[in-house]
């Protein structure tokens, strides 16, 4: 068998016709029976464990639900959501997809999530058309031409979280950068840091983010022109991390107190063990010489010690809005394409005091 979400199909109709707490075939069975690979009766099989339609027990295999009494009896006329996520490791992607393929779940959807790397084999397993939306999660991979050309191929309407697609005929779910920077310097300055500096990296496209001009557009609403400008430094694609960031913190304690920012705002994908590994070699204490607030992942800060403040989007707040934008498009299937900005939250945590 070709496309395995044809062996979803089948696998379903056979589980809706079979009395309730039967035994469903095993793994190797269905293999023999359909002709079909070991991951794809394995694909099919965790989707429809996901949709309650069989009940897996350990060391025994899966069982029939009883669809009546979980008012599975229609699975059939339930939209079909294809999750692609690029297949390279990121903690942040990683809780995105759990969340959101819950969330799918839990507003009725049929669910395929599939892990992909250069999209080669992807048409051989989804086939054409065989989803009503397909939510592409590029993670810090690029978005290939081919990606979206497959996307669009296998489903009827296209999400793509993470990525911005102006001009494209694609549904969008986006970081808002801007309001995040502009979040994080409102804290900063209500806690008394009018000297604050920026510390960002290049992203892997080899774009040119403007955190610069952002930093000083908002540090003017905030500062009095008489204010020195911020502290900023950026690292290259190519910097050892390390180095980099202990320069940054010499560079720092070289500076004329009076000058000195009271706080650094760090943007990008600068680990927070490293931050204060660094630091604490460099002799400078985080937060009482040096207020520090991340721009990152709100949720992922909480996996490595909870000690920085941060400002950006939580796991659940993207999953969510992804949701949303996939049952508007489904109830406005007409309508142009659309750009969701995921509005950021702030979590103060240990790593900024109040300046008096």
């Amino acid at each position: 068998m070709e496309h395995y979400v044809e062996l979803i199909e089948i696998l379903r109709e056979a589980a809706l016709s079979a009395e309730p707490g039967s035994r469903f075939p095993t793994l190797r069975e269905l293999m023999s029976r359909y002709g079909a690979t070991q991951y794809a009766v394995h694909t099919a099989l965790k989707a429809l464990n996901a949709e309650g339609v069989l009940i897996s027990q350990v060391g025994s295999g899966s069982i029939v639900a009883d669809h009546q009494a979980q008012g599975a009896g229609k699975p059939a006329k339930q939209p079909r959501i294809l999750l692609l996520h690029h297949r390279g490791r990121s903690e942040k992607g990683d809780m995105i997809g759990d969340a959101l393929h819950q969330d799918l779940l839990d507003h009725g959807y049929r669910m395929v999530s599939i892990a992909y790397g250069n999209g080669e084999d992807l048409t051989s397993l989804v086939g054409d058309g065989s989803f009503d939306v397909c939510v592409l999660q590029p993670r810090s991979s690029l978005i290939s031409t081919k990606m979206l050309e497959i996307a669009r191929r296998c489903a009827r309407f296209v999400v793509v979280e993470g990525r911005n697609l102006d001009g494209m005929e694609f549904d969008v779910v986006a970081r808002d950068r801007r309001a995040s920077l502009r979040l994080a310097l409102r804290h900063l300055w209500s806690l008394g840091h009018h000297r604050v500096g920026l510390l960002s990296d290049i992203k892997d496209d080899g774009s040119e983010p403007n955190d610069y001009e952002q930093m000083f557009d908002f540090w003017s609403e905030f500062a009095a022109p008489s204010q020195n400008p911020p502290f900023i430094h950026r690292m290259a694609n190519d910097d050892t991390q390390k180095e980099t960031l202990s320069r940054v913190f010499h560079a720092w304690k070289a500076m004329a107190e009076s000058a000195r920012p009271t706080a650094l705002v760090v943007y990008g994908r600068i680990p927070a063990t490293t931050l204060l590994e660094v630091s604490k070699d460099a002799g400078v204490s985080i937060p009482n010489d040096l207020g520090v607030l991340r721009i990152c992942s709100t949720s992922i800060e909480s996996l490595h010690g909870d000690f920085f403040t941060t400002a950006g989007r939580s796991a659940e707040s993207v999953a969510a809005t992804i949701a949303e934008l996939v049952d508007w498009r489904l109830a406005n299937p007409n309508a142009g394409p659309r750009t969701t900005r995921v509005r950021p939250h702030l979590v103060t945590r240990s790593s900024i005091a109040a300046r008096l």
